[in-house]
């Protein structure tokens, strides 16, 4: 589901001390002095709250969500430090309620109880956006609030009063959380049609992520362009080359693409070495991944040898 994973591990660990007033959720952890994000907790509310719900939250605040997508923005050291470590709240909570989305495509809800506890996160909400919208435009009492969610979600009594007044403290974020998930479903579902066969949802997810946190209408427009350049056919480097294409291997990097010429006659492992060396430095010189075309490529982890098997 994903090419770029993150460096950076994780655990799950209680809250720490002076941040109990804080949510359940995740800590960032910290790639250059080597410290693992964190899923936190409350032990004294654990107690009190129902588990079925657990493997979606994990999902949400661990991986693939927050400690995937926050750790890899960490990674874009080319980013200004503000726009590695920018909390978007419609793109980096969206991206979380996608995680637990995508968690049933993954196969990570193992039974009927554990994919309750997804539908019951989701309920939860949109009980949310009634309650926003009830509190901050239609002017509801924090009871009547509290009353919606008593009424038409599976929260435990202690953090239904919480949440209720996290939301009359930060008006707003509880609608941002789903408009987020929507305009990222709605951008996978615009990339399967206009792509077809040629849609990678691997690729899809690491375009996603792979610049950082921005606003909606810039991630629109990054998926757009996305979409256009890969709707375009593939240059056949093979019509520029001097040699037959099952003369040679044939890399490209950066656009720009290479022939080292084959002896058939010859163990040809070390013009597939040295080709594979200048191009590997080339890649990491541009910040660019490479691929290797027309070679059969095997690697022998017992003698840690490389060989190209050209076609005949």
């Amino acid at each position: 589901y994903f090419g770029n994973l993150p460096r950076l591990s994780y655990g799950v660990l209680p809250m720490p001390a002076g941040l109990e007033s804080s949510a359940n959720g995740y800590l960032s952890g910290s790639p250059e002095q080597g410290v693992a994000g964190m899923v936190v907790y409350k032990p004294w509310m654990a107690e009190k709250m129902p588990t079925f719900g657990l493997a979606a939250w994990v999902l949400h605040e661990g991986v693939p969500g927050h400690h995937h997508q926050i750790s890899l923005s960490q990674e874009l050291t080319d980013l200004p430090e503000f726009r590695r470590a920018d909390d978007v709240t419609a793109y980096v909570e969206g991206w979380g309620l996608y995680s637990e989305y995508l968690g049933e495509e993954m196969g990570i809800y193992r039974d009927p109880y554990e994919q309750f506890g997804r539908l019951s996160l989701e309920i939860w909400r949109a009980c949310r956006l009634v309650v926003d919208t009830g509190m901050h435009v239609m002017g509801w009492s924090r009871e009547r609030a509290m009353a919606c969610l008593q009424e038409n979600s599976a929260l435990a009594p202690a953090e239904i009063e919480f949440e209720i007044d996290r939301y009359i403290a930060w008006p707003g974020q509880a609608l941002a959380y789903k408009i987020g998930e929507l305009k990222i479903i709605e951008l996978r579902q615009r990339a399967a049609t206009r792509l077809g066969a040629k849609f990678d949802l691997r690729e899809f997810h690491d375009l996603v992520l792979g610049a950082g946190p921005m606003p909606l209408d810039l991630l629109e427009a990054r998926v757009d362009r996305w979409i256009e350049a890969r709707k375009k056919p593939a240059p056949d480097w093979r019509k520029a080359l001097p040699h037959r294409p099952e003369e040679s291997i044939v890399l490209a990097s950066a656009g720009t693409p290479r022939e080292y010429p084959l002896d058939k006659q010859t163990d040809n492992r070390s013009a597939f070495g040295n080709a594979l060396a200048d191009l590997a430095a080339a890649a990491a010189a541009a910040g660019t991944p490479f691929a290797v075309i027309d070679c059969d490529l095997s690697v022998s982890t017992k003698t840690e040898t490389v060989e190209a098997k050209v076609p005949s």
